[in-house]
């Protein structure tokens, strides 16, 4: 039987399909063509089948692309079709946007789906959305984030500008997602590592230093440029204006003492083994971060704080991912009990390498798409609690009673911060959920967690720099403090 809540959703999806239908009246420049901007949890997939079923059931010759960023989101749309478009799968075609270009493809659907638009703003992949390279009749964006800070949703908009919006507040409210707590778990570097990190940011701040400028450009700005080039000028060319800017210039004699420093500072060639040097310090000070051995002890800890809800954990590292999946085995098998072939957790991303198992005597090849399908089934059928990962599943995951989110590292991008928490705020009946970002204090980290959580609401986060703090009690008792402050000195 249908609940209220699942009946109210389906309500709204299909507000958002009838302003698909008239969409000239919602901000597009004709009927059928649009963006559903839906938090993530509201169902786009689901809605998105029910207005391919509606089109095709009015023209059953038509043909639907389906566009998706990652492998993993086919599979998703590929079950929801067999459900919702039953007859109609053979009008329905679901793939990477990658294998699209790769193909140079340019096809004439009745309708073409974007899913995860967001991940769409690159020139080639607009081309496909502005009907250079896809001559469709109609168009849908699925989002949960559609502007970024570079800005380049307002060229997306032109094409298929947002004709509904479903924020996270409303669906919290009326139930559709989750609601959620973030905890900011804030640790110290070992001496070890803050020693070699103090090193790195000492040697950044020394050549950000060396290219302070009269052109008008940040230091970091320039370092970029002169390694990527800029507004149609090579990068050496770069280098060399940067060069003269402090006194060089090509064929500099070298008869004064003032110019011979000139020569042994400037020229060029020392202005880009500089900027590589820069470059060079920053990834490793990120790799250092992302690699912590602390983090590492810090995510088992709170693994073993919650052993029996299920866990996905995110890293930019697949390496990181690795040695996680690799220790929470080992030591939550010991735990639980486990018999020495069982496994906790699984792991999913892009260099999963090739294993053979010996299976009935057999020696049997586990390529990374089938371990990739295993982990999955393993994670959703609830044969284990925990799967690792680092940006493969940022997008497209989407099992449903998922209860903790452990973000050991990631860049400053809020989109990619709002995706993550996604995976976790799915609807179900398992309460609040927790989303855990663990950083390294008075370092990079800092900053760059303030960066991406600064479109999350202050109210749901929680700075703390205890692992026991973690938790409903611990919110519970801070708003009731809050609570009694205000009662009793405002």
């Amino acid at each position: 039987m249908i609940s209220n809540v699942d009946r109210n959703k389906l309500s709204r999806q299909l507000v958002g399909l009838e302003r698909f239908r008239r969409s000239a009246k919602c901000g597009a420049n004709k009927n059928g063509i649009g963006t559903w901007k839906w938090v993530t949890g509201m169902g786009k997939t689901f809605a998105a089948c029910l207005l391919v079923k509606k089109i095709l059931r009015k023209q059953p010759k038509g043909e639907v692309i389906i566009l998706v960023p990652r492998t993993v989101l086919k599979k998703q749309w590929k079950d929801t079709i067999k459900v919702i478009c039953k007859g109609y799968e053979k009008n329905i075609k679901v793939m990477t946007v990658d294998y699209y270009l790769y193909h140079n493809l340019n096809l004439k659907p009745l309708l073409l789906i974007v899913d995860e638009l967001h991940l769409f703003y690159t020139q080639r992949r607009i081309a496909i959305i502005s009907g250079k390279q896809c001559n469709y009749t109609f168009a849908l964006g699925l989002t949960g984030t559609f502007e970024e800070d570079a800005k380049r949703h307002h060229i997306v908009a032109q094409y298929l500008p947002i004709i509904d919006s479903v924020e996270e507040d409303e669906a919290i409210k009326e139930g559709w997602i989750s609601d959620y707590v973030e905890f900011n778990l804030g640790y110290s570097l070992e001496e070890g590592e803050r020693r070699i990190y103090d090193n790195y940011s000492n040697n950044i701040k020394e050549i950000l230093g060396y290219f302070e400028n009269t052109l008008n450009k940040k230091p970091f700005d320039m370092v970029t440029q002169c390694l990527s080039g800029f507004n149609g000028l090579k990068p050496f060319d770069i280098a060399c204006e940067f060069a003269e800017s402090k006194g060089w210039y090509s064929n500099m004699p070298t008869d004064t003492t003032e110019n011979v420093v000139i020569e042994r500072d400037y020229n060029p060639n020392k202005v880009m083994r500089q900027a590589i040097s820069l470059m060079k310090y920053v990834r490793s000070r990120k790799e250092l971060l992302q690699h912590s051995k602390s983090k590492v002890s810090i995510a088992l800890d709170i693994i073993k704080k919650f052993p029996n809800k299920k866990i996905i954990t995110f890293s930019e590292s697949t390496v990181f991912a690795d040695t996680l999946y690799r220790l929470t085995n080992k030591e939550i098998s010991v735990l639980k009990g486990l018999q020495e072939t069982e496994q906790f957790s699984v792991r999913y991303h892009s260099n999963l390498e090739t294993e053979i198992r010996k299976i009935k005597s057999k020696d049997v090849k586990y390529g990374k798409i089938r371990l990739k399908r295993e982990a999955l089934n393993k994670i959703e059928t609830g044969e284990v609690n925990v799967i690792h990962t680092a940006k493969a599943l940022d997008v497209g995951f989407s099992v449903s009673d998922m209860e903790v989110s452990i973000i050991t590292s990631s860049s400053s991008n809020s989109n990619q911060h709002t995706q993550r928490g996604g995976r976790v705020k799915r609807k179900s009946e398992r309460g609040t959920v927790i989303i855990i970002n663990v950083y390294a204090v008075a370092t990079k980290d800092y900053d760059t967690l303030k960066s991406r959580q600064y479109k999350t609401p202050k109210r749901k986060v929680y700075w703390i720099d205890d692992i026991d703090l973690i938790g409903l009690g611990y919110v519970n008792n801070e708003r009731e403090r809050l609570t009694n402050f205000i009662n009793n000195y405002l």
